[in-house]
């Protein structure tokens, strides 16, 4: 797919990789036992309902991905449950009812097979960078998925493990609308770090340099989040109450609810029992 963005970004975009990153719930932030993290109830619970969906719904649905066709195979249940674009398509009144053959020209095997993934075991791990995921279920109207990719993405940010890169920034704000729980975000991990704090200068992610390149680059650039930035604290060097030994808290004063999304699905016992979408 061609690059969709004014630079080329060099730096390397963030994995997906939920194993990686210790929870950030309140219960691991207490040092509470893992089998108290919200984290492994979200998990258990969603083991226990594809477990029943597995045993109950044998029908398969064929997805066709990207521009050269990628064939990749799912559940129509399980696709029906985790999204409201599947559940609309292969429950509703289209052909793809009949078929369970969907197209999606615009998306990359990559993306899909990851969303696929989390689908079946509740994980994410790919090599797709996780604003990329939440902008796919954005598309794929799946609440669910974007909640638990808004999560890896504060325990992949949140915990000065990775800093947000230019490429994360461009992606939430090139492909999502205004108001977006992705770009307010953003525009709070600005408010919160700047971009080019000294902290995410010096450390890893910015060894060969092209983290720091790649964002003066995208100010370069300007945009609606530059003009934001410029306006608020964003664009100043060292964030407001930095300390003066350049380590900043980790993002305590975020919360994760402002970011999560209302999840609305149909009844397990709907897809079991094979019901088609009212209206």
């Amino acid at each position: 797919m061609a690059n969709k963005y004014e630079i080329e970004y060099l730096s390397k975009p963030m994995k997906a990789r939920m194993t990686v990153y210790w929870c950030f719930c309140a219960n691991c932030d207490d040092m509470m036992p893992a089998t108290e993290c919200f984290r492994v109830d979200r998990l258990s619970e969603h083991s226990k309902n594809v477990n029943q969906l597995l045993l109950n719904c044998p029908d398969i649905v064929t997805l066709l991905v990207g521009p050269g066709e990628a064939k990749l195979t799912c559940h129509k249940a399980l696709l029906g449950i985790t999204s409201e674009f599947f559940d609309a398509a292969l429950y509703g009144r289209f052909e793809e009812s009949q078929t369970n053959i969907i197209r999606l020209p615009n998306e990359t095997p990559e993306a899909v097979a990851g969303f696929l993934t989390w689908a079946y075991t509740g994980h994410i791990e790919s090599s797709t960078c996780a604003e990329e995921f939440w902008i796919l279920g954005d598309r794929l109207r799946s609440p669910m998925f974007m909640n638990e990719v808004m999560r890896l993405i504060f325990v992949t940010y949140g915990r000065h493990e990775h800093w947000l890169c230019a490429r994360g920034a461009d992606h939430a704000f090139n492909e999502t609308v205004p108001g977006s729980k992705l770009r307010k975000f953003v525009c709070d991990y600005i408010d919160y770090y700047g971009p080019l704090c000294p902290q995410a200068i010096r450390d890893d992610d910015n060894e060969d340099g092209l983290y720091e390149r790649d964002w003066r680059a995208f100010i370069e650039k300007g945009g609606e989040l530059v003009s934001y930035m410029a306006l608020g604290n964003g664009a100043k060097y060292k964030p407001v109450d930095w300390p003066q030994d350049g380590f900043h808290p980790t993002l305590t004063n975020l919360k994760q609810g402002e970011y999560m999304l209302g999840v609305k699905t149909r009844d397990i016992e709907d897809f079991i029992q094979g019901k088609m979408r009212a209206g």
